[in-house]
């Protein structure tokens, strides 16, 4: 089990094509470049029908750090592949929603 998990929700604007869309999705797997990540996973929502589930967005990135530490490199500066991505695509997202966890 990972030290650390970072999950990011993505909604993305409303009008991109298909291929946009595609775009995105491959910067968000380019993120497994990163040194500090451990293991990433790219997902889209399950449509669960259940009131508690929210099915509202559009991509989840799920990365693994082996400590917080790592966390913290690839959320600093001297990342550079997380520095491209923000760089690169936050033009095609209307809202991120960031959990952090630990184990328990």
């Amino acid at each position: 089990m990972p030290a650390f998990l970072h999950t990011v929700h993505f909604w993305l604007k409303d009008g991109l094509s298909e291929d946009e869309k595609h775009h995105v999705l491959e910067g968000i797997r380019s993120l497994a470049e990163s040194p500090n990540v451990a293991r990433l996973s790219v997902r889209v929502p399950a449509g669960t029908p259940r009131e508690v589930v929210d099915n509202s967005y559009d991509f989840q990135l799920v990365c693994e750090f082996d400590s917080s530490e790592f966390h913290d490199a690839y959320q600093s500066a001297d990342d550079a592949a997380h520095q491209h991505f923000i760089q690169n695509y936050k033009q095609y997202w209307t809202k991120v929603v960031i959990y952090d966890s630990v184990r328990a």
